[in-house]
């Protein structure tokens, strides 16, 4: 996932530096980028879900509270 994230930005940073105005392929574009950010996001939070029930409840809720404060964070703009 993080390939397929690393590949998208630089389509959109190439397509960025093509121009001075927001093109219909920038706006494809980052919508792909987008959908592949809630697709990690979602593949994390199965995971982490899963590995908390592996763990005593009141450490799995412990565990569960820091990766969201850890990983959900939004992500911050240029």
């Amino acid at each position: 996932m993080c390939r397929m994230i690393d590949e998208k930005n630089a389509q959109i940073e190439r397509l960025l530096a093509a121009t001075n105005v927001i093109t219909p392929e920038i706006r494809k574009a980052l919508g792909e980028a987008a959908e592949i950010r809630a697709e990690c996001e979602a593949a994390m939070l199965e995971h982490f879900y899963k590995f908390a029930q592996t763990m005593p409840p009141e450490q799995g809720k412990r565990y569960l509270a820091w990766v969201q404060r850890e990983t959900l964070k939004p992500q911050q703009m240029m």
